[in-house]
């Protein structure tokens, strides 16, 4: 036996450190315990405090659509959005007409461009779960003169 075994004997604390004398060996109750790893992940909640869906990133598929698309001023023209996601919805629609009017939140709204110009319609659509899509359409608003495509 060691000196440093046999002082640990006589102050009390042989038994938490493998015993005092008798060969050295642990006894089942001796043997210090397998340590254990556990590993939970914690549930996502949202800043509401409920869980949280597991979400994709994905960009919703949408069309804009335009008719007219080209013309005379004033250019009235009826535009159209489709969604080809089945995300479920609902949506909300925005349309920024490139002419420097306030955008509209309605999905086929109708415009009426007053000048002439090259416009780009620009629709953005967003679902529930703030994935988004946007779509453009070009919009050509000239006088007779200018299409060259009048009668003669």
């Amino acid at each position: 036996m060691r000196p440093s075994g046999l002082l640990l004997c006589l102050a009390g604390l042989g038994l938490a450190l493998g015993g005092c004398g008798g060969g050295g060996e642990k006894t089942p109750s001796q043997a210090a315990p397998k340590p254990t790893t556990v590993t939970a992940a914690p549930t996502p909640t949202t800043v509401a405090g409920t869980p949280a869906e597991e979400e994709s990133e994905y960009e919703l598929d949408v069309i804009a659509e335009a008719e007219p698309d080209e013309g005379a001023p004033p250019l009235k023209v009826q535009f159209t959005a489709s969604v080809e996601e089945e995300s479920g919805g609902p949506f909300s629609f925005s349309w920024d007409f490139g002419d420097g009017s306030q955008k509209v939140t309605d999905q086929n709204p109708v415009h009426t461009y007053e000048k002439v110009g090259e416009y780009t319609a620009t629709l953005t659509v967003t679902d529930q779960k703030g994935h988004k899509g946007t779509d453009e359409i070009d919009i050509f608003v000239e006088t007779d003169e200018e299409g060259g495509g009048g009668q003669e």
